[in-house]
């Protein structure tokens, strides 16, 4: 970035930071829906914040495919008390980190939270969601 372009976000981020809390809000309020999360105010919080990705991840997909695919994921890696012991199932690239394993359990209770295909009336899955993207 040039030493200009730098100046100019130094000056918009000291704004922002120094304005009014009205004026922060219109700011952030001015953001697009499509650069924002998706919501779904009829689920619960637990299970929102537990399977909404975070930015810019979110944008890919909508709330029914992340929750379809935080269940798919907690039959591996939620799946009892022994799962903490035994994560042989679970796909998690980072199942062995100390971060995981401290957070693992708030996850899984976050997404337990969450209402089922069954209970919510969905069709298909995530298997189905993988096939029609690699046609």
């Amino acid at each position: 970035m040039s030493r200009s372009t730098l100046s100019l976000l130094t000056i918009l981020l000291v704004a922002v930071l120094t304005g009014r809390n009205s004026a922060q809000a219109s700011l952030f309020s001015a953001v697009p829906k499509c650069l924002k999360c998706p919501d779904d105010p009829s689920l619960p919080i637990g299970c929102l914040k537990n399977i909404i990705p975070p930015w810019p991840i979110c944008l890919f997909h909508d709330v029914d495919y992340f929750r379809r695919v935080a269940l798919d994921g907690a039959t591996r890696c939620c799946d009892g008390e022994d799962a903490a012991a035994d994560m042989s199932e679970c796909r998690c690239p980072k199942k062995d980190t100390a971060k995981f394993v401290d957070s693992i359990g708030d996850w899984c209770k976050g997404v337990a939270s969450c209402p089922t295909d069954a209970e919510s009336g969905a069709n298909g899955g995530v298997e189905a969601d993988a096939t029609i993207a690699s046609e």
